[in-house]
C-alpha cells in the first residue's frame, strides 16, 4: 500500500482541489440575482479533469525533496497557476465538447480566468498548495524509502 500512497494522496488531492476551484468560481462569478447553476455547469470539465491534475501536481511535489526555502514557494505558487491554467482549460473543453463550438478566446480565457482567481485567492491557496505539495513528498519520499529498503 505504501507504494501508491502518493498516487492516492495526488488523486484525493485533486479531488479536494476542484472543490476549492469551485469555490472560487462561485465567489468570482457571483452578484446579484446569480445562481450557482452557472459557476457550477461552467468549472465542470475542470471539476472531471482535477483528479488527473493532482496527479500531475503530485508528480511535482517530488521536487520538494531536493529544493529548499524560497525555492519551495516558488515552486507551489507555480505548480498552482498551472493547476488553475488546467482546471480552466478542462472547463472550457467540456463547454466545447457539449456547444460544439470553440471559446473564441480559449487560450486567453484559460490564462486570464487562471490569473485573476489567482490573484483573488493567492493569500489562502498558496500556502495550501505549500502544504500539499509538502504531504505528498512526504509520502514519495515514504516509498522510495521503502522501494530502496525492499
Amino acid at each position: 500500500m505504501n507504494q501508491n500512497k502518493p498516487y492516492w494522496m495526488s488523486l484525493g488531492s485533486g479531488c479536494v482541489w476542484a472543490v476549492l476551484g469551485l469555490t472560487v468560481g462561485i465567489i468570482v462569478e457571483s452578484g446579484p440575482g446569480s445562481s450557482l447553476r452557472k459557476p457550477v455547469l461552467g468549472l465542470m470539465g475542470g471539476m472531471i479533469v482535477s483528479p488527473l491534475i493532482g496527479l500531475l501536481m503530485g508528480q511535482v511535489s517530488r521536487l520538494f525533496a531536493y529544493v529548499e526555502g524560497l525555492m519551495r514557494i516558488i515552486i507551489a505558487g507555480a505548480s498552482l497557476y498551472a493547476a488553475s491554467v488546467l482546471f480552466v482549460m478542462g472547463s472550457l473543453l467540456l463547454q466545447f465538447v457539449i456547444s460544439g463550438h470553440m471559446a473564441r478566446d480559449f487560450w486567453t480565457t484559460s490564462f486570464g480566468a487562471a490569473t485573476i482567481g489567482f490573484e483573488l485567492s493567492c493569500v489562502v491557496l498558496w500556502p495550501a498548495a505549500y502544504v500539499n505539495h509538502t504531504l505528498i513528498a512526504k509520502a514519495w519520499q515514504s516509498r522510495r524509502r521503502s522501494i530502496v529498503g525492499s
